[in-house]
Order: structure tokens, then C-alpha cells, then sequence
């Protein structure tokens, strides 16, 4: 059965002295910048109040991260939100420009820390707006061309939609941009799926996206039960595009790998049936709020060896990785195929 492999220094990002990332660091977007080194950022949060906001760290080498500045470079405050909260980061490159999805609250929480594997969570609402809307996921796209000064460009689904897991494609496919996404309220025979599911969506601008339709992900298998996302960004190979991708049975997240097709993303090429990266660790069994939780958000290909970085137990920052050749070998001749 083929596994990614941890790398030996794992964690490789922590919390430090710095009070907004106090608490916990954790499902960051990681991409090689204009200068050559990779960029990270991270979503971050001190406990009391628990309000993500995203830093940025820089690597040589794709392991050895250190911060950039001692602020964040996305903030609620940037959206105009200033008690709300950002999560979640993806970050995909087409052209010159970098492009971020992010998940948006317009309030946050507080966490207690209790004793257990788990803390106590207590919601605060510092705002004006009921406390559905201000507790409902919807997700956002900002731009930039150095990683560090971002842009706000729109929203990417309807107000309502309640959305998460947004991922954009690094290139046009068939003349318009593509973005899955992973909607928590379209659940039932009506929507076609009985849990939250990756969805499918095209733009012909990046602002204008059409009506999102249900992505023929594959079969429900024992560890996705709950709800399955993407996870980091699609990567184009020769073999079709390599997506990351998350389940959830009884709160527990693992790691699997789809290949879709290059000219037709609904299409799915191959499928592990098995998760390739789960819950082993201390780190990611126990941390300060989700347990059982390995969630992939960014990745890149360093020479021949396919990076994903990782939050565990939202709580640290994590590597995992495996030779390209070897994981597009798995996929294409011995996991699950579709085609």
C-alpha cells in the first residue's frame, strides 16, 4: 500500500512568542515565489480570542521555514470584518500572478484549553449580524504579485452557499479558469449527494463563475463518510492532474489522491481507496482543538519529489512527500481506476 512518507523534522512550523500566532499554526499554502524560495503562509491564531489570520514564512529549500515579518499579511481587517476571521489558505500560480482562496467568518471564537484531547470552544459574536450569518463559511479571492501585499477580488459563491475547500487550477482548461470547491449545505437527493462533496465550477474572468455542479469524485469508501474535500492544489502532470484530497469518518481526517483528466477535470482518471497519509503521530492525534486530523492545503514539486504540507490537529504544520515518479506509478497501475 503506498504511503507518503512524514519528514524526520516533523512539525516544521510551531506557534512562537508572537502573540497572533501564540496558540496554533497550522493548514498553511505554500508556493515558490518570484525570487525563487518558497512562501508559505499560514493560518494562525492566538486562544483568547481565536481569530485566524494569515503570516507569511520563507524557505530555501521547501523544510526550513522562518517568518517573514512579525505581522500578519491577511487579516479579517482587510475585508472590512475587523472581529471576523480568515482560514485555510490555497494559493495557485497562473502567469505571474499569485491567486488566494480563503475562507471568511464575519465573527470568531474563543478556546479554552481543558485537559483534554480537545478544548472547550465558546463562540463570540463582537457584531451586528446574526449569528448564522456571522458563523457561516463563505469563501473569497484575493491576488498578488510578491506574496506579501494581497488584493481583494471577489466573493466565489453566493451569499448562503456556505463554502470551503476551494481550489483554483493553474491554468485555463478549455478556454476558462476551474475551481472546486466544496459546498455544506447542498446535501440530499436533490443536490445528487448525501454529504458535503467537491463541486465543480468555470469562470471566464476569475470574478463570474457559473453555477457549480456535483464533481464526479468516485465512490464513498470507508474513511470518507462524513464529507470529502480538496485539499492542496491540482498539479498538472503528464498523467493528468494529481489532487489531494481529504475525508472525514467519526471526525477523523485522512489523505487520498484523485488524477483527473488534463482536458476534462469531471473526469476521474484514478483514485486511492486508501488513504495514503492518516492520523499516526502524537502531533496529529492530540492537539489544541480537532484530534485525528492530518488536513493537506499547499504542495509543490521540488525537483522530482512531490511536497505536502499538512496542519495537524490544527495545531502545527507538517511535511510529507514522495517521489513523483513512484506516486504517479501507484495512481496510474496499481490504486483504483476509473477510466
Amino acid at each position: 500500500m503506498f504511503k507518503l512518507k512524514r519528514h524526520p523534522r516533523n512539525p516544521i512550523v510551531t506557534p512562537s512568542h508572537l502573540q497572533w500566532r501564540s496558540g496554533v499554526t497550522f493548514n498553511p499554502a505554500v508556493v515558490k515565489g518570484p525570487d525563487g524560495d518558497y512562501i508559505m503562509l499560514e493560518r494562525a491564531a492566538k486562544l483568547r480570542p481565536y481569530q485566524s489570520v494569515f503570516g507569511a514564512l520563507r524557505s530555501p529549500n521547501g523544510v526550513d521555514f522562518e517568518l517573514i515579518a512579525d505581522k500578519p499579511v491577511w487579516t479579517a481587517g482587510h475585508l472590512g470584518t475587523p472581529h471576523g476571521d480568515v482560514e485555510d489558505p490555497r494559493i495557485t500560480q497562473i502567469g505571474e500572478m499569485y491567486y488566494m482562496t480563503f475562507v471568511h467568518y464575519q465573527s470568531h471564537w474563543n478556546l479554552y484549553p481543558v485537559g483534554a484531547v480537545s478544548p472547550a470552544l465558546y463562540e463570540h459574536l463582537p457584531c451586528d449580524c446574526p449569528q448564522d450569518i456571522a458563523f457561516q463559511a463563505r469563501t473569497g479571492l484575493a491576488r498578488s504579485q510578491d506574496l506579501l501585499e494581497w488584493e481583494f477580488m471577489c466573493w466565489l459563491g453566493p451569499e448562503g452557499w456556505d463554502d470551503k475547500d476551494c481550489v483554483l487550477f493553474p491554468e485555463k482548461i478549455n478556454g476558462e479558469y476551474v475551481m472546486l470547491t466544496r459546498p455544506c449545505r447542498q446535501i440530499g437527493s436533490e443536490y445528487g449527494c448525501d454529504r458535503p462533496s467537491i463541486w465543480l465550477t468555470t469562470s471566464p474572468d476569475l470574478i463570474n463563475w457559473s453555477e457549480a455542479r456535483l464533481h464526479s469524485q468516485g465512490e464513498v469508501n470507508w474513511w470518507q463518510g462524513e464529507k470529502i474535500g480538496a485539499s492542496a492544489p491540482p498539479v498538472r502532470t503528464d498523467a493528468g492532474w494529481l489532487l489531494s484530497f481529504h475525508g472525514v469518518q467519526k471526525n477523523e481526517y485522512r489523505t487520498g489522491f484523485m488524477l483527473l483528466d488534463l482536458k476534462d477535470p469531471f473526469k476521474v482518471l484514478a483514485r486511492t481507496e486508501q488513504p495514503v497519509l492518516e492520523p499516526e503521530f502524537h502531533y496529529e492525534k492530540v492537539g489544541f482543538i480537532i484530534p485525528n486530523c492530518v488536513f493537506p492545503s499547499g504542495n509543490v514539486v521540488i525537483g522530482r519529489d512531490y511536497h505536502l504540507y499538512y496542519g495537524a490537529c490544527d495545531s502545527c504544520i507538517c511535511l510529507a512527500t514522495a517521489a513523483m515518479d513512484d506516486l504517479l506509478t501507484f495512481l496510474t497501475g496499481e490504486c483504483s481506476r476509473y477510466s
